[in-house]
């Protein structure tokens, strides 16, 4: 009867297989370990940042792991937006590949970010 529940059960969730699941991702945990020790390593301190008390990686780091782990992108050109308030944004698309994956990604930043509010000036400037 054990058999035919597990017939019933979705396609990797049997009782053989669930275990095995288990195991690699455990494998997996331990290679993404990894890899972060190896990509701390490739970066010095003037490759990250603070924003709002998390680090962040910046261009020149992005670029060192990127080509540490063969990993190659491209960013479509920012689309700029004006509000009537005379506040902005910069909106990008990009591409990461890894081997045969694509992935996509959207961005924005703007004048109304926490990021700006260290300038005196009520809006940063932006050239149109």
């Amino acid at each position: 009867e054990e058999e035919n529940n597990n017939k019933n059960l979705p396609i990797g969730i049997g009782a053989d297989n669930l275990i095995q699941m288990a195991e690699f991702a455990e494998k997996r945990v331990g290679a993404i370990n990894r890899i972060k020790r190896v990509a701390l390593k490739v970066t010095n301190v003037r490759d990250w940042t603070n924003q709002n008390g998390n680090p962040y990686l910046q261009v020149s780091g992005s670029e060192k792991v990127a080509r540490l782990f063969g990993i190659s992108w491209r960013v479509d050109e920012p689309q700029l937006t004006t509000e009537e308030d005379g506040h902005f944004s910069y909106s990008y698309k990009g591409y990461f590949t890894f081997g045969l994956a694509t992935i996509e990604f959207e961005g924005s930043r703007g004048s109304k970010d926490p990021f700006f509010s260290i300038f005196s000036s009520p809006l940063p400037f932006h050239s149109s």
